[in-house]
């Protein structure tokens, strides 16, 4: 089957609970931070290395997610992306020798990525482009993009952020007329 190019909200990713609205949130964040930059957001090939790019931006995933990962791998017999006695994650990269799977121990600290989310949007942000306006968007994803479920935006909250109730009224605040994204 072919794979979506759009990243799984990490809870889908690590977990596979049941589809809900706010792993919508997640996708349609993700797809905004990509119309404004250009860029892909998370380019990750397999769900352990999506799980690591998306802790370089989020920061560390909640314990109680962690708990939950290690306890759904464990009823599915897989092996899971994090320790079980220290949570921390289980980065599986390629050997530079020969190749092979090897396992790197990594740890996030939880509430501190270490890429910030608003000066990639700053950096992408065209001279035309309201600065403020382009803070408002970085909120609204760094809300949308909570790693926990529960503490992220439902389509009803993201509606009435203030980045979208400007463009409702009307105001367009720029726009993006050329990207030259290599």
């Amino acid at each position: 089957l072919p794979r979506s190019p759009f990243p799984p909200a990490p809870c889908r990713a690590a977990l596979r609970p049941p589809p809900r609205r706010s792993i919508d949130t997640w996708s349609v964040c993700t797809c905004l931070y990509e119309l404004f930059t250009g860029h892909v957001m998370f380019t990750g090939r397999t769900n352990n290395d999506m799980l690591r790019l998306i802790q370089e931006v989020k920061a560390a995933f909640p314990k109680k997610l962690l708990k939950r990962h290690l306890a759904a791998y464990e009823e599915l017999q897989l092996d899971p992306h994090f320790e079980e006695q220290s949570l921390r994650f289980r980065h599986i990269e390629a050997d530079p020798v020969s190749g092979r799977p090897m396992v790197k121990l990594v740890d996030y600290t939880p509430g501190k990525p270490p890429t910030e989310l608003k000066g990639a949007l700053l950096a992408a942000k065209s001279g035309t482009d309201d600065k403020r306006l382009v803070l408002e968007l970085a909120d609204l994803l760094e809300k949308g993009l909570a790693v926990d479920p529960a503490q992220r935006l439902s389509a009803g909250e993201a509606a009435a952020h203030p980045f979208l109730r400007h463009h409702e009224k009307g105001g367009g605040g720029g726009g993006h007329k050329k990207r030259h994204h290599a």
